[in-house]
Formats: structure tokens, C-alpha cells, sequence
């Protein structure tokens, strides 16, 4: 390593990339002519950190590259904190609420959890609270659409922003599809003087409606951050909408998707979620949405078990460029 000089009005310490950096000891400083910036060598953590630089904790963080520029993230899957312990910058976003429930008994398939990006989100230092929502609950008991109905999904919240929790599938003798971040599924037509038909609809710029009840039988699809659920055309039901891809950290994934329409009776199709995390309907049952995808729980059909068709919970991943 260049030996530090002493010049007039000045010390000159030794200059490198960042791909020059030396292994690292206590009390080594250098400037990286990448970043800018003077930098010192943090024998706490075992890293090199530019003075003034941006650092930030929390959650499960990782490192990645995409076309020669680095990134760092932060992926919540439970409530907690981020923090960032020095300096401000602007970060990627994405949050997702939890998805609702989907119903039973020709049933609709639960709305994805809303979703949020936003590639410009200032911050500085300080803590900002990270809440993740839960998935809705299935649907359980009795056939016909009765016992305890599904539900919709929670709110996730991070720096300022709030996604809405998916609407729950239209169950048979309860509520028709509701609204959410994306609105759950409407009922097949041989249920409709008990429940109704009606999707759920979706918030503006976060989500999509679920699908009209159908006229065929089978169960509508929730809506999902990608498309509007879609009514069945026969008596198996509609294939739950896609949700959003993005590349959070270091991996392209689809999130909040809707999940699957319920089947008419008696019926043991398969029919599959939407993609990012929307629940299937796997002989005649019902299944839960992706955890930590905001994905709508499957609708179920009568006579079919209930109570394994919850939402998926939420998610939340920050990530910005480093050096």
C-alpha cells in the first residue's frame, strides 16, 4: 500500500477503487476513487465505510449486482424497523399488504394485497416503523357458505406509505367479493339469490377488481397487482390475475397475485393461482396464498374442506445503489 505523505497544507493518503481496496485493518484510511469519498475501515463490522456515507440496518439485507451497478437491500417479512445510522438517500420501495381470504362454495378467490413501488423515496437518519400485514383468514365450517367467513387481508405501512389488504373471495350464503388492495372474486351463478355475484374492487394505483360472479358455475378470480380477476366460463373456476414483477434484490419476482375461483359442486379441477402468490384450487379445495407475496387465498367448492384458503402475508424490500 503507497506510503501516506506529508505536504504542504495537506496529507495525502493513499487513493484506489473500490475493487483495490486491501484487506482491511484497524486504523487504515484511504479515499475510493469510486465512490468519492474518504474512507476508514470499521473493525466493529469488519467493512470499509466512506465517511458521510449512507448505512442503513434491517431486515434481511443482501448485496447484488445489475449491469456493473451494486445495491444493497432490505427485505422485511415481519414488523420491525429500518434504521439508518448516518447520512440521507433515496431508495427503491416495494410494499405489499397481506392478501384476502378466499371464499367457499362456488366461490371467489381472494383479492391480492395492494401493492406500492416507488424508485424515489427520500430518506435520512432516524428509525421508520415497518409494519407487514397479515394474510386474510380462510374461510371455515360448514358447506353452503356458512360458518365463519373469510376475511380481508391487513394493511402494510413503511415511510409514509400505506398498501391495502386484500379484498376476500364471495362465499356461498355470506358476502359477495370484497373490496381491497385488489378485490376478491364474485360467486357462481347457482348462488346468487344467497350471496351475490358481485367483485370486489381494487385501489387506484395499487390494485385490481376481482372478477363479476359468472353465470357458469364456477367462482370468479381475485383481482391481482397485474390484471382484473376474470368471471369462470364453466364450472370450474377462473384462474386467479397475475401480479407485478420486480427485482428487489438480486432476483426478478412476481408479487400479489389473485387467487383461484372456486369450483361448482362436486368438481375437482385444478385451477391455479394467479402468478405472485395467489392461492390454487386443488380438488375442490381451496389452498392459502404465498406467504410474504401479498397472494389471495383459492376459493373452495361445496361439499370441500374449508378453513386452508388464507390470504398470504405481505412483504416489504428498500434497496439502493452502494459503491
Amino acid at each position: 500500500m503507497p506510503t501516506t505523505e506529508l505536504r504542504e497544507h495537506a496529507l495525502k493518503v493513499p487513493t484506489g477503487t473500490t475493487a483495490q481496496r486491501p484487506t482491511g485493518a484497524a486504523g487504515m484510511i484511504r479515499h475510493n476513487t469510486t465512490s468519492g469519498l474518504l474512507e476508514f475501515w470499521d473493525s466493529e463490522n469488519n467493512s470499509w465505510v466512506g465517511v458521510g456515507e449512507y448505512q442503513a440496518s434491517g431486515g434481511t439485507e443482501n448485496t447484488f449486482s445489475i449491469s456493473s451497478t451494486n445495491y444493497k437491500a432490505h427485505r422485511f417479512t415481519s414488523s420491525s424497523v429500518f434504521q439508518v445510522i448516518s447520512g440521507a438517500k433515496t431508495v427503491q420501495l416495494l410494499l405489499v399488504a397481506g392478501g384476502g381470504g378466499g371464499g367457499q362454495d362456488n366461490a371467489g378467490g381472494g383479492g391480492a394485497g395492494g401493492l406500492i413501488y416507488n424508485n424515489s423515496v427520500g430518506t435520512s437518519t432516524g428509525n421508520y416503523t415497518i409494519t407487514i400485514g397479515g394474510g386474510g383468514g380462510a374461510h371455515n365450517g360448514a358447506s353452503d357458505g356458512g360458518g365463519t367467513q373469510a376475511t380481508n387481508g391487513s394493511n402494510s405501512s413503511a415511510i409514509g406509505y400505506t398498501a391495502i389488504g386484500g379484498g376476500k373471495g364471495g362465499s356461498a350464503g355470506g358476502t359477495s367479493g370484497q373490496p381491497g388492495g385488489s378485490g376478491g372474486g364474485g360467486i357462481g351463478n347457482t348462488e346468487s339469490t344467497t350471496g351475490g355475484q358481485a367483485g370486489g374492487t381494487g385501489t387506484s394505483g395499487q390494485g385490481n377488481p376481482g372478477g363479476p360472479g359468472s353465470n357458469a358455475g364456477g367462482g370468479s378470480s381475485g383481482g391481482g397487482a397485474g390484471a382484473s380477476g376474470q368471471s369462470a366460463t364453466g364450472t370450474t373456476g377462473r384462474t386467479g390475475a397475475i401480479g407485478s414483477q420486480y427485482n428487489m434484490n438480486g432476483t426478478s419476482t412476481y408479487y400479489a397475485g389473485g387467487g383461484a375461483g372456486g369450483n361448482e359442486n362436486g368438481i375437482t379441477t385444478t385451477v391455479n393461482g394467479g402468478q405472485g402468490g395467489g392461492g390454487q384450487t386443488t380438488s375442490g379445495i381451496g389452498r392459502a396464498g404465498q406467504a410474504n407475496t401479498g397472494g389471495g387465498g383459492g376459493g373452495g367448492a361445496n361439499p370441500f374442506g374449508t378453513g386452508q384458503n388464507s390470504g398470504g402475508s405481505g412483504v416489504c424490500i428498500i434497496t439502493y445503489e452502494i459503491a
